[in-house]
């Protein structure tokens, strides 16, 4: 039987990731760096924002958020995590285990340039502690 998760709370969690992603990846933040270390010029993105690619890119995003959160959600329960602290704790652990380790072997593989290992995974670990806190306590 599946542990009891408020679907609302995962939701409201998934919404939060995507809020911390406009915030990080924007110019006043790190948008800047990521658009020049990841080659990512006007040339490129205007033609996917007439072609619906950017739409489909936020709404993937957004699912994957969401696929995230309950998967974290079920973490969070089975760890008995209930508190803000150790569900950041939980999501920083399952960003060190997981995300940090995939995407470094991706940048080393394709040789990307580490500032934009950098600039992703700092957004992953702080998606990634703000979800576990706000899972462990409402979900």
């Amino acid at each position: 039987m599946p542990p009891p998760i408020n679907l609302l709370v995962v939701f409201g969690s998934a919404v939060v990731s995507v809020l911390i992603g406009m915030a990080w990846y924007s110019p006043g933040m790190f948008g800047k760096f990521w658009t020049f270390y990841s080659g990512m010029t006007s040339k490129k993105i205007n033609p996917m924002k007439k072609s619906g690619n950017v739409t489909r890119a936020y709404i993937l995003s957004f699912a994957g958020s969401l696929v995230t959160a309950y998967i974290l959600a079920y973490f969070l329960y089975y760890t008995g995590s209930t508190t803000a602290f150790e569900g950041a704790k939980k999501g920083a652990m399952m960003w060190a285990g997981f995300v940090l380790t995939a995407m470094a072997a991706g940048v080393l593989y394709e040789g990307r340039p580490k500032e934009l290992l950098v600039i992703n995974n700092g957004y992953q670990l702080v998606s990634l502690m703000a979800m576990g806190a706000i899972l462990a306590v409402w979900a």
